[in-house]
């Protein structure tokens, strides 16, 4: 049995093509989906579309990433503060590219589920981890350890980070599948997570695969999301190109900047001109 583990895709359906293509290469038995499908990329309906195809021909296990719990948060609550900006176009241009058949099948996935399987370890799936979306796991932390502890399989499998790795406690594997859309890695391939049975254990492997970043990138140009996002746009494009997360480096940036002049300010609405001034000091612009 072969297994893909595939996480925070961020809306690159150019990326998620060409692992379904390796996968339909490579005869895969099932796709674990973990999460964070949409936003950040544009036109998140050409993702929607790729994961509902192969929801129609492997056999699939989907869960809620933090974008999705977004996306559901501001469908059912709507707030001012999403606005065209570099904080939150994003995700507004995402929500109105979505239909709401769309929302209400993110609705159904639940935050974390135990895979069974009849003559294979149960397999145990979060975004973060087993109990929230944004919780960040790590190798050799007490938090994974915690997890590990509490979890009853041998397997645990993660995302979210979008940095993959393995974490081995004595017979317990803690996996970040890496990020299939925008790894922040060193490296631009797309990144899956295989598990291969091997001897009645899943065997992990890292897959890199090349996939048309170009055409993601005239994407940005032809769909307006640059007008709409700003500067994280901007950033996410250079994530593309580099492998290093410009988004949250300017981010946290802006956020440094702003509180220092104003120990007040609104983090979900900073001025514009902190963004600016960060990606130009990281060189994004």
């Amino acid at each position: 049995m072969k297994l893909a583990c595939v996480g925070d895709i961020h809306s690159n359906y150019k990326a998620l093509e060409a692992c379904l293509e390796f996968l339909d290469a490579n005869r895969y038995d099932g796709i674990l989906f973990l999460g964070d499908y949409v936003s950040d990329c544009p036109y998140p309906r050409k993702t929607i579309e790729l994961l509902k195809q192969a929801e129609s021909r492997y056999p699939v296990w989907f869960i809620k990433g933090n974008r999705e719990a977004y996306l559901l948060d501001y469908h059912h609550k709507p707030h001012a503060y999403w606005r065209n900006s570099s904080h939150s176009g994003s995700l507004l241009y995402t929500y109105e590219n979505l239909r709401q058949s769309d929302l209400e099948w993110f609705s159904t996935f639940p935050i974390s589920r135990a895979v069974h399987f009849d003559r294979a370890p149960d397999i145990v799936i979060c975004h973060g981890s087993p109990a929230a979306l944004r919780e960040n796991l790590f190798p050799d932390s007490a938090l994974s350890d915690y997890w590990l502890k509490t979890v009853r399989t041998d397997y645990l499998i993660c995302a979210h980070t979008h940095k993959p790795f393995e974490y081995v406690k004595g017979d317990q594997h803690l996996i970040n599948c890496g990020s299939l859309g925008l790894p922040v890695n060193g490296q631009t391939q797309a990144q899956f997570t295989t598990l291969d049975l091997v001897h009645g254990h899943w065997q992990r492997t890292l897959v890199s695969i090349d996939y048309d970043i170009a055409g993601i990138l005239k994407d940005f140009e032809t769909s307006g999301l640059h007008e709409r996002a700003s500067v994280w746009s901007m950033a996410v494009t250079k994530l593309l190109t580099s492998g290093r997360n410009y988004p949250l480096d300017c981010l946290h940036l802006a956020e440094k900047m702003a509180l220092r002049d104003n120990p007040e300010t609104d983090l979900r609405t900073i001025p514009e001109r902190y963004w600016y001034q960060a990606a130009r000091l990281l060189g994004v612009i």
